[in-house]
């Protein structure tokens, strides 16, 4: 592979589509970044749509007209040389290592906080604010929003937001360390505010939030926070369902929707007893013998989703209700559900029921509520809205393959509907599909991406296939891509990810019927290319990263896409690694056999076959190191390590481990910055106790120390 050689054009090029992305104008008017500060966010969005530094003029103005391209290619350079002081990452990832042994210079947390009965769930990610890019990081100002799944009470927020987050003693004195009091520990972040809010019962946040953007008054931005509310599994078990001859097979945790009686309801399975079978079997056909309490259901079909073996089982499963999914935005309110007697505790929640049928203005401490789907179906399990900032639109999926398109989301300044003194409240974009929706598949869908240089809307189905639509909402002229072959662990079960800039869309999936697979597509969906890496029907795969040297472009040296996933023989989950050929399509590396080259991550517990966190990458431009941070979702130390993946293959590293609860959800790496604990990395830590230690059912938000990332 030859060194990439930077020219002066490409330079020149890179640098004025940097200049596009700060004053492109935008329905009518130029974008002025207000020069008193300019605020970013940074969401589980960021890790999906992929901006590289250099291409064609046509394509990087086109992806100029979204904010995180303006964040990617400020991150790219050095705090004083144009680049942002308060946020540096890359935002793709890459590694190849030969398993290496676990050091002493372990990663420090800087502080945990108890969420309540649940967490983060995995996969998913929370969202940070950022007041002034520009600035030094701000204690009152920034803050990062979490989404519990959990079902809301009285004492039991769904979302919940926290500020004073540089604070903590592991690596240095905190910048925004204070006075312990009866109330604060002084070395932990405070709750800023926590919410329960209710538009169904036993409503939970199960996907990741978004945090408003203003294009052309940046310094409007962050005040209302978009997001979906989905019912959540409650009681139980309440069904009871008795199996007695071959068919689909089961493990715990997987959904599905039971049929029969006045209600559909959807299903979790909780609990598997009895019987013989492959790989712990449970077939469908099966009747239900003790009834659907409070939903109605009755003797029923479980859908189908894999062949299997298997008979004489019992599958406890809980019911997760039959009302939609609910889209809200939520306009803030600093203080709203502070527990006056403890500023860490989340579990003095500001309930919100009643909704506003206008756009909630900003401190205002309401939300509106849109709900998707009928009155009987139409959870989200998978799919976090994706906002076009640009248009003030947003899209999200449910769990019956429909996608939404939702206009006037914020109400932002570029917006010409929310001119005027009442300012209309996010509803169904009915230019889009039929009356705002279009029906992509029967199976449960991912989060969407947009592509802003195509204007074509990406999704993945739990049926395995990576769907495409234009603007209005019409398929591709090749519709649909196959990537896994629908089974239980066949699907996409995360985002697409999105290079409009190259023109590429990766997706993976658990099986094919032979492997577990990444693939790459064209963003027309004319050509992909698929790749094997690991055994199938194992998990659920979860999204691939790239190395820094993508965003180069995928044809310089050092350029790679990574996948983790298992190998049988080695009972271990493994990291694969692929090249790009001159043409930036996947490619064998030079020289590596065999194809695919992989190695141990974090070696599990023989046959414990247990799912990996999204990988996360996090470039620091002051010291040019590229960083990796892998998660394996076990109750096991270490659970998380950071990995130095500047060279491929053999020299790349762990720098350093730790344990938290049983794994990391999706994590958010904030900024770039010498001062104490304002580089962090944050996340929420799965399976934890109230004192946010292992083995638990609940969920803590945790902040780890900078210390490792320099």
């Amino acid at each position: 592979m030859r060194p990439y050689l930077f020219s002066r054009q490409r330079l020149i090029v890179a640098a004025v589509c940097l200049v596009a992305a700060l004053s492109l104008p935008l329905a009518g008017q130029r974008i002025e970044i207000a020069p008193e500060r300019m605020p970013m966010f940074q969401d589980w969005s960021m890790r999906h749509v992929l901006y590289p530094r250099v291409g064609r003029m046509e394509s990087m103005q086109s992806a100029a007209r979204d904010p995180r391209a303006r964040f990617t290619w400020s991150r790219a350079l050095p705090p004083g040389n144009g680049g942002t002081s308060n946020g540096n990452q890359s935002l793709g990832g890459g590694l190849v290592w030969r398993r290496p042994s676990v050091t002493s210079n372990t990663v420090h947390r800087d502080w945990a906080i108890n969420l309540g009965a649940g967490g983060t769930a995995p996969a998913m990610y929370p969202a940070k604010f950022g007041f002034d890019a520009t600035a030094a990081p701000s204690c009152t100002n920034d803050y990062i929003v979490f989404p519990i799944d959990s079902a809301g009470g009285a004492t039991q927020p769904n979302i919940v937001a926290f500020n004073y987050l540089y604070s903590g003693t592991a690596g240095g004195t905190g910048i925004c360390n204070r006075t312990a009091s009866g109330s604060d520990t002084g070395v932990a972040a405070k709750v800023l505010w926590a919410y329960n809010v209710q538009a169904v019962s036993s409503g939970g946040v199960t996907t990741s939030p978004v945090i408003s953007y203003d294009m052309l008054t940046p310094s409007a931005s962050g005040t209302k926070i978009a997001f979906v509310e989905s019912p959540t599994v409650v009681g139980g078990p309440i069904l009871t369902a008795s199996i007695s001859a071959g068919g689909t097979r089961y493990k715990v945790g997987d959904t599905g929707t039971i049929a029969g009686g006045a209600t559909l309801a959807t299903y979790q399975v909780t609990s598997i007893t009895g019987g013989t079978g492959t790989n712990g079997g449970i077939v469908s056909g099966f009747t239900i013998t003790s009834g659907g309490t409070g939903y109605g259901v009755a003797t029923g079909v479980a859908t189908t989703r894999t062949s299997g073996n298997g008979r004489n089982f019992t599958v406890n499963i809980l019911t997760v209700g039959g009302s939609p999914a609910h889209f809200h935005v939520l306009a803030w309110k600093s203080g709203d559900g502070q527990n006056a007697a403890n500023l860490q505790s989340v579990l003095t929640p500001k309930t919100i029921s009643t909704f506003s049928s206008t756009n909630p203005a900003a401190g205002s401490g309401a939300a509106t509520d849109l709900g998707l789907g009928s009155s009987s179906t139409g959870t989200d399990t998978l799919s976090s809205p994706f906002v076009d900032y640009t248009t003030d639109k947003a899209y999200v999926g449910n769990d019956d393959g429909i996608l939404y398109r939702i206009k006037d989301v914020f109400c932002t300044s570029g917006n010409p509907d929310c001119s005027g003194a009442t300012k209309p409240a996010p509803s169904l974009d009915t230019t889009w599909g039929s009356g705002g929706a279009v029906t992509v598949c029967s199976g449960m869908l991912t989060a969407p991406i947009v592509d802003f240089v195509t204007g074509n809307v990406f999704v993945g189905c739990s049926d395995g296939k990576l769907y495409g639509f234009n603007s209005s909402g019409a398929p591709l002229a090749t519709p649909s891509v196959t990537v896994g072959n629908g089974s239980a662990l066949g699907g996409i079960v995360d985002p697409p990810i999105v290079d409009g800039v190259d023109g590429f869309v990766y997706a993976v999936s658990g099986s094919n019927g032979t492997n577990a697979v990444l693939v790459q597509a064209s963003t027309t969906l004319g050509t992909h290319t698929t790749m094997p890496v690991g055994d199938a029907n194992v998990f659920n795969l979860h999204e691939p990263a790239l190395s820094n040297a993508y965003y180069t472009s995928p044809t310089t040296a050092g350029a790679l896409i990574y996948v983790a996933a298992y190998n049988n023989a080695g009972n271990e989950i493994e990291l694969y690694g692929y090249c790009f050929n001159a043409s930036g399509v996947l490619a064998n590396c030079p020289g590596v056999s065999p194809a695919g080259p992989q190695t141990a991550i974090l070696n599990t517990a023989p046959g414990s076959q247990l799912e990996y966190a999204p990988l996360t990458e996090f470039y620091n431009s002051t010291t040019s190191n590229d960083w990796l941070f892998v998660s394996v979702l076990q109750n096991r130390n270490p659970n998380i390590g950071l990995f130095n993946i500047n060279s491929f293959p053999a020299s790349a590293t762990l720098a350093a481990s730790t344990q938290e609860g049983s794994g990391a959800s999706g994590m958010v790496i904030d900024n770039n910055s010498s001062s104490a604990q304002a580089s962090s990395i944050y996340f929420g830590a799965l399976s934890t106790t109230a004192a946010c230690g292992a083995g638990g059912t609940g969920g803590c938000a945790v902040k780890l120390t900078q210390a490792a990332f320099q």
